[in-house]
């Protein structure tokens, strides 16, 4: 998910998210400007000419960010990071990774989605201060 001053979008390879997305858009007064595309991250950011965005969501499958999204993100500098994860190994690779290309984690949040289970995301909210 991406957000500049001008527009939004999102990335997702679940073609349902996207329907159900779509749909939710008219029920629950989301924006229409908001642009959907069914592609791998990998894909949309090789492709896309549009502004950079200043924020960033992230919400990588357990294995975490591809090395490809992580060079472009140390590479296009975006003003803030949301990183949402379930696996503390890979969030920890990739925020510090991130962290020596020039971000910072300001805030940390750990969420029990999943009561009574071994399961918790992490949600890391992070800055790039060069």
């Amino acid at each position: 998910i991406f957000q500049d001053s001008t527009s939004h979008g999102c990335t997702s390879l679940n073609r349902s998210s996207q329907g159900c997305t779509s749909h939710g858009r008219t029920s629950q007064g989301v924006s229409p400007e908001l642009l959907f595309y069914a592609v791998p991250v990998e894909s949309f950011i090789r492709s896309y000419r549009g502004a950079l965005p200043d924020t960033a969501v992230l919400d990588p499958p357990r294995s975490g960010l591809s090395r490809t999204v992580r060079k472009y993100l140390a590479e296009k500098r975006i003003k803030k990071l949301l990183y949402l994860s379930c696996d503390y190994a890979t969030l920890g690779r990739d925020t510090g990774e991130l962290a020596a290309s020039g971000y910072r984690i300001t805030d940390l949040y750990f969420l029990d989605f999943y009561p009574q289970t071994a399961h918790a995301e992490s949600l890391a909210v992070m800055e790039y201060v060069g």
